[in-house]
């Protein structure tokens, strides 16, 4: 039997520090899926946090108004149903028009407050719907933005 001496391992690094290339990246950039997440969540909270918000405005909303229940549950019906009706094209939308997402996201925000200029200076119950028809399209779109 021969004894062979140790072989070296030419994988290890040679500065003596254990999984290093030698050289340290003291700036890390952060991974597209770090920002998707972070925008979609973001994105998510700020939605949520809006639609929560107006139900702090409900009872004003049909003191103002004279509304009944019904009236005050259209409110959510149109919302809703706002909603959910673009949500589909909102996402073949954002598909379409990629390139453009900045342009359609500032957009958007500003007619999300024309929407709610809208819902603030309601003078008739039909204009407070038409409001919370936009807010409820501006607020759904984005959203599908930030998955691109």
């Amino acid at each position: 039997m021969t004894n062979h001496p140790p072989t070296e391992n030419n994988d290890a690094p040679k500065d003596g520090h254990h999984g290093s290339s030698g050289h340290h990246d003291h700036h890390i950039r952060p991974r597209r899926g770090n920002f998707i997440i972070a925008g979609r969540t973001s994105g998510q909270g700020v939605f949520h946090w809006f639609l929560q918000s107006f139900l702090v405005l409900l009872p004003e909303v049909e003191a103002t108004f004279g509304l009944t229940k019904v009236g005050v549950g259209l409110i959510s019906t149109t919302r809703e149903t706002v909603s959910g009706i673009v949500t589909l094209p909102g996402g073949v939308l954002a598909d379409i028009f990629r390139r453009h997402w900045g342009l359609i996201l500032a957009l958007c925000m500003g007619f999300f407050g024309v929407g709610w200029l809208l819902v603030g200076q309601a003078p008739i119950f039909p204009v407070l719907l038409i409001g919370v028809s936009v807010v409820a399209t501006l607020i759904i779109v984005p959203s599908e933005f930030i998955v691109i």
